[in-house]
């Protein structure tokens, strides 16, 4: 793939709509990375958006959001023209389009408040995959007008489908259940189903890195109490949490996958966590980005724990002050 991107990159607005939308979409099936290829792509489509189908448009964010590459120019472009198209959508191609702009953390008001009425009249044409992945995207991205993502019509859809639904699916309902409450002060399901996806939820398998043990080590040095993946009352799970002076303060530690790509961009999903763990349990959250300690472990060996102790403390004294 490294061979073709050489080859395509200097031809690329010579290729068809077509071939540009699938070389993308190949290249994100398999989870190839190529910033180059992706922006030059997006320079050749932007000004030929108005010729897509449906499917493209659908099918080019998703590929852009599965390999994590961000393009505001062509996300825009492609909201403002799909906006005035969705009839020409079926449920699936609004499916991609939402999830793939939740992904990458691209605001597009108009595109998702249209797409949140044309679900409302057509909830049941959706698959639970679907469906879930829509009122999911809704949260991510904060919808701005929530009753149109909590329409009645898509709580009968979630109610009455839920029984069929996987863990993955159920954990998505769960983060747009939290974001009524965010919104709205209260659960949009019925109390035996919030409860029972808060559990399934707070059960979700964490992966312990290298990163967060390294971290870890460091604080203890210091001297601080902890406990690592705390699992909070919306049910999601701080990676450390300290006691400092009395107070509760939470250490996210971000490592690659909660950015897009290779940027230093902060991804959707890992937005949205945040956002809703400082709404709903009042926390106060440090974020750790990898690139930042990673500078920091590039020196002597001898020194290095003192610098991260030394990143730490005023991590945490912005925090507190």
């Amino acid at each position: 793939f490294k061979g073709v991107e050489q080859i395509i990159v200097p031809r690329v607005h010579q290729f068809r709509n077509q071939n540009l939308v699938n070389t993308t979409w190949a290249y994100s099936k398999i989870g190839y990375t190529s910033p180059v290829l992706f922006d030059k792509t997006a320079d050749a489509l932007i000004p030929r958006i108005r010729c897509l189908r449906s499917k493209d448009f659908a099918n080019i964010v998703w590929a852009f959001a599965k390999v994590g590459h961000s393009s505001p120019q062509l996300f825009d472009t492609i909201a403002e023209v799909s906006s005035l198209r969705l009839h020409e959508f079926n449920s699936q191609e609004i499916t991609n389009m939402i999830w793939a702009y939740a992904v990458v953390g691209h605001s597009s008001p108009e595109l998702f408040e249209q797409i949140a009425k044309v679900v409302s009249h057509r909830a049941q044409e959706f698959s639970a995959q679907g469906i879930t992945n829509t009122i999911w995207a809704f949260a991510v991205c904060n919808l701005s007008n929530i009753e149109s993502g909590c329409s009645p019509s898509v709580v009968n859809k979630i109610v009455s489908s839920i029984d069929g639904f996987t863990i993955p699916q159920i954990m998505q309902v769960h983060q747009w259940n939290l974001w009524s409450r965010e919104r709205l002060g209260s659960d949009i399901l019925p109390r035996d189903l919030s409860q029972n996806c808060l559990r399934i939820f707070a059960r979700s398998e964490f992966h312990h890195s290298k990163f967060q043990q390294n971290v870890v080590d460091v604080l203890s040095n210091m001297g601080y109490s902890l406990k690592e993946e705390f699992c909070l009352e919306s049910g999601y799970s701080v990676d450390i949490m300290l006691q400092v002076d009395g107070k509760q303060i939470g250490i996210e530690v971000e490592g690659p996958s909660h950015y897009l790509g290779r940027s230093k961009v902060r991804s959707g999903p890992s937005r949205c966590k945040q956002r809703q763990m400082r709404a709903l349990d009042k926390m106060k959250v440090i974020s750790l980005p990898y690139w930042e300690w990673d500078e920091i472990s590039k020196k002597s060996q001898d020194y290095a724990s003192l610098d991260h102790a030394d990143y730490l403390k005023k991590c945490l004294d912005r925090t507190m002050f």
